[in-house]
């Protein structure tokens, strides 16, 4: 057999159906120089039998197990260590890859042999429910996430920044691990604390809409005010070890969040205290008709303007409140 190419590394625990999904697109692949590296992190009886049934397929199967001290980022380090190819390229157990991924991967690192990490956007899958659409499209769009919407709407190839990339989806050549470089010891908030060492040490990031994946997105609103909250939480930890990933555009939340818990006694002290929140409104209510008319989808217009603000809010308590844990002197992981 060849010599892989890339090793696709993907850590597992206990959502087989999901990495039943993936190892089927990886079985779809149209380029054959790959390998898979998957990390058994604490796996569940289910998930042993999935690897195990595709093990015995067309796949080139590497599978390694984790100790109970491993979390997600020393479990990506360890499938580092053991992956053959030159190309890493890490994705999550809930994500789906279309036919050409690898290729599409192959042919861009070969076209650019100056760049060291790669990435593109993750995409909400055609059959998702519909809340997970709506808060996908949301996502997407510049009132959503702003400087980070690549991470999940296909935008012109550039050169990227950290903020343009995310870890279920990124591809980073081996020089990057040689040099020293690994994933930290975090819990949201790897991927930006690596690319920002990256880059500081000179690595250079590119976005490509090529490298596309779907990644199934939070099925309700509990879900979603968790993963919103755990982003701020990422974001912050990440601003906190790798300064140079800061970008204000993130504390724009923040000061919104600060505003609205201010609003009752602002409005004691000037008649003008509303007219943030007005012009705040109408920003997402210009934001809202834009998703839905992108979408095609106007019966999601009463619910869209509400997860806007949930977006909102739900980042920024997560990302205010770790700077103040980590401020008094927490770890904040």
């Amino acid at each position: 057999m060849q010599q892989p190419i890339v090793s696709v590394v993907v850590v597992v625990h206990d959502r087989a159906d999901m990495v039943d999904a993936l190892f089927r697109t990886l079985e779809e692949q149209s380029e054959p120089r790959f390998e898979v590296v998957v990390l058994l992190n604490d796996a569940t009886r289910a998930m042993n039998e999935v690897v195990a049934a595709h093990a015995g397929g067309p796949l080139r199967l590497r599978t390694i197990e984790c100790s109970a001290e491993d979390n997600a980022s020393t479990a990506r380090n360890r499938g580092t260590e053991h992956a053959a190819g030159e190309i890493l390229y890490f994705v999550d157990d809930d994500t789906e890859l279309h036919p050409e991924s690898i290729a599409e991967l192959v042919r861009i690192t070969e076209e650019r042999p100056d760049v060291d990490i790669f990435g593109g956007p993750n995409l909400t899958p055609p059959d998702d429910p519909v809340f997970a659409h709506i808060t996908g499209a949301i996502l997407a769009s510049p009132m959503g996430t702003g400087p980070a919407r690549s991470r999940y709407a296909r935008v012109a190839a550039r050169a990227a920044r950290e903020r343009h990339l995310i870890l279920c989806n990124l591809a980073v050549r081996r020089r990057v691990f040689d040099s020293g470089i690994s994933f930290p010891v975090l819990f949201g908030g790897e991927e930006n604390r690596l690319m920002g060492h990256a880059t500081a040490t000179g690595f250079e990031l590119w976005y490509a809409p090529e490298l596309w994946v779907y990644h199934r997105r939070r099925r309700n609103l509990s879900g979603y005010v968790e993963q919103m909250v755990r982003y701020g939480r990422g974001r912050a930890l990440a601003m906190w070890w790798a300064p140079r990933t800061m970008h204000v555009a993130y504390l724009v939340p923040v000061g919104f969040l600060g505003y609205l818990a201010a609003l009752p006694l602002l409005s004691v002290v000037t008649p003008l205290a509303g007219l943030p929140l007005a012009a705040y409104a109408g920003l997402v209510s210009i934001a809202s008709v834009d998703v839905v008319v992108r979408e095609r989808r106007p019966l999601w217009l009463p619910v869209v303007p509400g997860l806007f603000l949930v977006t909102h809010l739900a980042y920024a308590w997560g990302l205010s409140s770790t700077l103040v844990r980590l401020r008094l002197g927490g770890s904040g992981a």
